[in-house]
């Protein structure tokens, strides 16, 4: 079993490619269109779907599925991914509260699917609900739909109140909102989504309670990490490549071993280790694990503060560092300053049909311009 959960992280980041699904209680054949036109294969649907319903869904080669579908990581514990600029992190003792000042408030999912990776060698569906309050702003849809892909998972397509009546009446705004998540899908299936993690911090856990809020945080800081099933892989991972290992609520690992990994990364430093049985201040650790990666880290971003970046290894070689935009509005000039070296860097969106190259300074690359999400490909 565990030879397979290492198998897991040598597939593609999007498992289930050629694979889109949507949960879905508009059943009326006016919405096979616009699922069609997002090439939705699988649509999940809760009980039985009205028979003409069902028959238009199959002349277009939509399977209707009751319940999860089969074959996939059903995840619902998630949250849908957004930003709230007026609620801002701060601290209060030796608790993280929203205040009036520090960062934006993100809600994200991205280090839920990197722990749900490492469970099985099944691809990783996200399907939660819009929030009860309030509405989505356009945008959402999109959004989730980039988070998922980003991490190495997919969402499966809901509908808000707002988006259901503004396609069913054709609203134009609404209906070029849906175009946009199309897009966004197609753009998740291309080759810079094809690839391993690039991550060089790795987290061993075997269960995600005592380690959730630390992923999570790990993951809004931009620390991109990986997560080991369990405490049998924390000797593996010392002698791999990774800068940092981080051990929560493990059998700790014999002093020897942990002093002096049996084949350490050749051309690079020993990974430090860090074992805790638990943390306490999530917070607190992983302002300490920034400051133990100085020098270490792969990238460091600026002028991206509702920005969630991870990397991927290419299968052609090349690094790509995956950027999602929380705020949805477009960012201007967000940098990108990678620790390795590079000779061209290119710019994959959603909406540019080529690459764009994008000019760097001193080893920093700069984005003029993103909307939800974009892809940073650097070439050796």
């Amino acid at each position: 079993m565990k030879r397979m959960v290492w198998l897991v992280w040598l597939l593609p980041g999007l498992l289930a490619a050629g694979e889109r699904y949507a949960r879905w209680d508009w059943l009326e054949p006016a919405a096979v269109p616009y699922l069609r036109e997002a090439g939705i294969t699988q649509l999940l649907v809760a009980g039985d779907a009205p028979p003409e319903f069902r028959a238009a869904c199959q002349k277009a080669g939509i399977r209707t599925v009751a319940g999860a579908p089969p074959g996939v990581q059903f995840i619902t514990e998630g949250s849908w991914p957004r930003l709230n600029p007026m609620v801002q992190m701060g601290r209060a003792g030796d608790k993280v509260t929203a205040g009036a000042s520090g960062e934006p408030w993100i809600e994200a999912n991205g280090w839920l699917i990197l722990y749900h990776r490492t469970r099985a060698a099944q691809p990783v569906l996200l399907a939660y609900d819009p929030p009860k309050e309030g509405r989505l702003r356009p945008g959402s849809l999109e959004l989730a739909v980039a988070e998922a892909a980003s991490f190495g998972g997919q969402f499966a397509l809901k509908l808000d109140e707002r988006l259901r009546r503004g396609l069913a009446e054709g609203q134009p705004r609404v209906v070029a909102e849906w175009k946009r998540v199309a897009e966004q899908l197609k753009f998740a299936e291309g080759a810079v989504f094809r690839g391993v993690p690039a991550a060089n911090i790795a987290v061993v856990a075997d269960a995600l309670e005592p380690v959730a809020e630390v992923l999570n945080l790990l993951a809004r800081r931009n620390h991109p990490f990986l997560v080991l099933p369990d405490g049998g892989d924390l000797q593996a991972a010392m002698a791999r490549k990774y800068a940092l290992v981080i051990a929560i609520a493990q059998p700790p690992l014999p002093p020897a071993k942990a002093a002096a990994p049996a084949k350490p990364p050749s051309a690079a430093r020993a990974p430090i280790l860090v074992q805790r049985k638990e943390v306490l201040d999530p917070e607190a650790f992983v302002a300490e694990m920034r400051k133990r990666m100085t020098g270490r880290r792969l990238y460091a971003l600026s002028n991206a503060e509702t920005i969630i970046s991870y990397p991927w290894r290419l299968e052609d070689g090349r690094l790509a560092v995956h950027l999602v935009n929380y705020a949805i509005d477009p960012l201007l000039e967000v940098r990108l300053r990678p620790a390795v070296r590079f000779s061209r860097a290119l710019l994959f969106t959603p909406e540019d049909a080529v690459p764009r190259p994008l000019a760097a300074q001193a080893g920093e690359v700069v984005i003029p311009e993103m909307n939800v999400s974009a892809v940073v490909v650097l070439e050796n």
